[in-house]
């Protein structure tokens, strides 16, 4: 049999590769799709494509961030938000996790702490 014959027989068997089609029905690997997950103290989050972040913005001293979103608006309440502000800018954060603002005093004091996610659909 020649290889075109090979190749004719495997495709009939709707099969080019001749090698067992796994079963698993997720992704191998990662896409470069960008989503940011939200996850307020509530413990129910969300996670939103950055294709459909619209805006950001800022209360004067970076205290609120106000993310809209296609589809929902997501306020971020904290202290130093100003470095998580320019890092959504880049579509950088994959998760964002709320804290309780009485463990404020054992993170980083220079890093961004959020202190409440509030989602809302639009």
């Amino acid at each position: 049999m020649s290889h075109d014959d090979d190749l004719f027989r495997q495709m009939a068997e709707n099969n080019p590769t001749d090698k067992a089609t796994p079963k698993d029905e997720t992704f191998g690997t990662a896409s470069h799709v960008r989503n940011v997950y939200f996850c307020p103290l509530s413990g129910s989050g969300i996670f939103l494509n950055y294709s459909y972040l619209v805006s950001c913005d800022h209360s004067q001293d970076f205290t609120v961030l106000t993310l809209g979103f296609t589809s929902h608006s997501i306020v971020l309440k904290g202290v130093l938000l100003k470095p998580l502000y320019f890092e959504l800018m880049g579509h950088l954060p994959k998760m964002i996790y709320a804290v309780e603002v009485r463990y404020n005093g054992t993170f980083d004091k220079k890093k961004p702490i959020v202190n409440e996610i509030i989602i809302a659909n639009n």
